[in-house]
């Protein structure tokens, strides 16, 4: 970019574009476990399960 704002054609290295490319597949492959870590209809939790923040629940609440 020039002194007044105006943008110039910009080149990345390899390297710059290795780490955007591996930081996208990190952020997909996240996503991809968080919607799956817990089942959406049925099963069981076990173990320690935290939730921070507003938890709404529909339907019955069975505790035991």
């Amino acid at each position: 970019m020039l002194s007044d704002g105006t943008v110039t054609e910009t080149k990345l290295d390899s390297t710059f574009s290795s780490k955007v490319t591996n930081a996208y597949t990190q952020a997909n492959n996240a996503y991809a476990k968080a919607n799956t870590a817990l089942t959406s209809s049925g099963g069981n939790v076990t173990g320690d399960f935290t939730i921070s923040g507003n938890l709404t629940i529909g339907g019955t609440l069975s505790v035991s």
